[in-house]
């Protein structure tokens, strides 16, 4: 997990706070070995598409069963919250998925926040830091607007679409 932790130093050096849909596959490629970072939020292309649809990011494979799920709406927040909670709690042991949501109840933006878990222990880091810290998941859920989309897609065993790895293949956008 440390060595996870360090890779959040680098995922987001533009230290950009509306970047998350890049920050979260680029946490992942790092984690994978590939040295890029994320970059200012713009406008337009892939990163709005990314913004509206995390599975963009990742190659549709037919031959790969999609660990998604979005929240069943309840009347009842309490419901909605503890939906999310017992899913979130029976995560498959040594698998990371990616956990975003449209709105806070704030009327802010929403978040997409990775998840690990490893050893029966779940890490939930956010890609947009630099400081590499754990979350508690009771930290996070009070913050989501239920009434809008909740979504957890497994990442681990997804590979990269060609056009999220073309986003980053420009000479301008890689980290030496």
């Amino acid at each position: 997990m440390k060595c996870l932790l360090k890779l959040l130093t680098k995922a987001n050096a533009a230290n950009d706070i509306n970047n998350c849909q890049l920050c979260a596959p680029v946490l992942l490629a790092r984690f994978r070995g590939v040295n890029i970072t994320a970059i200012t939020y713009k406008e337009g292309g892939l990163m709005e598409r990314l913004a509206n649809n995390m599975r963009l990011a990742f190659e549709k494979n037919d031959n790969i069963t999609y660990y998604k799920f979005e929240a069943k709406r309840h009347n009842d927040t309490i419901k909605t919250k503890e939906h999310i909670r017992n899913k979130i709690n029976e995560l498959p042991n040594n698998s990371i998925f990616h956990f975003g949501y449209n709105k806070q109840i704030n009327g802010e933006d929403g978040h997409i926040w990775t998840l690990i878990k490893s050893n029966d222990k779940l890490y939930i880091v956010d890609g947009q830091e630099k400081r590499g810290k754990n979350h508690s998941l009771e930290s996070i859920l009070p913050r989501i607007d239920y009434t809008q989309k909740v979504e957890l897609l497994r990442v681990d065993n997804l590979n990269f679409s060609d056009e999220f790895i073309n986003f980053f293949a420009y000479p301008h956008m890689r980290v030496e």
